[in-house]
């Protein structure tokens, strides 16, 4: 009698099914009757087994989304390896760190093993970040005084936007137009992005 599949024996004469030997996790074998070892097969890259004595390639799970692995005959899910800070993947089975998408410009990501593009983690508005595959928030830089950004996840030093003539601000960083601040009574500025009221000049003689 053969043994069976998943399984192998290299006696000869042998009297007891007892002598058939299973394959060990992340590997399996097809062939029944197997006298070799190394009839078993381990499960490709991607994937791991923790099934001893497995008859087929389907008991190989493939590593989750997040995570990849590049050796074949894993035999437990820990084998896998979780895609970096600043990454993440969605391929369930990936054979290749190649797998893993760096967050895009303008985003940020802290962790490790994520497996969708929204774990990224976006710029705060008055900041931008020109950084693929972040991993701190550091990388996300404050738009400069005379400027302010509403824009959320901003890829970009352009989507700072500059106060407008007759406005200035020396605010670091700031989310809106409205930390941009009118000259005073009676003053003019025709500059942009102006960082302090020095810009703002009085009114000539005769004007208000």
């Amino acid at each position: 009698i053969d043994c069976e599949a998943g399984k192998y024996s290299t006696t000869v004469g042998a009297a007891s099914e007892s002598v058939c030997l299973e394959c060990g996790a992340g590997k399996y074998s097809t062939v029944p009757g197997a006298t070799l070892e190394s009839t078993c097969v381990g499960c490709g890259v991607g994937k791991y087994s923790i099934v001893v004595g497995s008859p087929s390639s389907t008991t190989c799970m493939g590593c989750p989304a997040g995570t990849y692995l590049e050796t074949e005959g894993n035999d437990e899910a820990e084998d896998c390896m979780a895609c970096g800070m600043g990454k993440y993947s969605t391929t369930v089975g990936s054979p290749s760190e190649q797998d893993c998408i760096a967050c895009p410009a303008g985003k940020y990501l802290g962790s490790s093993g994520n497996d969708e593009e929204r774990d990224c983690r976006e710029c705060p508005a008055g900041k931008y970040s020109t950084a693929v595959g972040a991993s701190d928030p550091a990388a996300c830089s404050d738009c400069g005084a005379g400027k302010y950004s509403s824009t959320v996840g901003a890829d970009s030093e352009a989507l700072c936007m500059l106060c407008g003539a007759g406005k200035y601000s020396g605010a670091i960083g700031a989310a809106s137009e409205d930390s941009c601040t009118l000259c005073g009574a009676g003053k003019y500025s025709m500059a942009q992005g102006a960082v302090s009221s020095g810009t703002c000049q009085n009114c000539a003689a005769g004007k208000y």
